[in-house]
């Protein structure tokens, strides 16, 4: 009987990296992430990269956060401090063990009195400028040509 062996036996690759996200405040959130390996016996670790300190802190299942088996994170209502890279890194055990991050950008939900009466939700008013005499003239400006 011949057996063969496989060159990329022990290593584990990322098939599928976790993308940038963008959600609403409350939502729910899901980063993927899928590898493959041989043996296939992959699990994964998801890291959150802390700006205060310039290090990576592991995750574990929560309340908030389930770290599934298919290699995603879920969170269930996602809050805007949950924002910041998250790593993904699949390992069987074997061999280097890779990573890939993606960005989770959490915007904020406005809610004003009003719709916290039941009335509506009202959004953030626009930029404006305030032009009157007081305001300082600013010198002409012609580009060298």
């Amino acid at each position: 009987m011949l057996t063969v062996a496989r060159a990329d036996a022990g290593n584990t690759y990322i098939m599928v990296p976790p993308q940038n996200t963008t959600a609403l405040e409350g939502s729910r959130v899901k980063l993927g992430c899928q590898a493959e390996a041989f043996p296939n016996n992959v699990t994964y670790e998801w890291w959150r990269h802390s700006e205060d300190n310039d290090k990576d802190v592991v995750l574990v299942s929560s309340s908030r956060t389930t770290i599934y088996a298919d290699g995603s994170l879920v969170f269930a209502s996602v809050d805007v401090a949950d924002a910041g890279w998250y790593i993904c890194r699949p390992t069987n055990g074997l061999g280097l063990t890779p990573e890939a991050k993606a960005y989770l950008n959490v915007t904020c939900k406005y809610r004003s009195q009003a719709h916290r009466e039941g009335e509506g939700e009202k959004s953030f008013p626009g930029p404006r400028n305030v032009w009157g005499s007081h305001a300082p003239l600013l010198p002409s400006f012609s580009p060298a040509i």
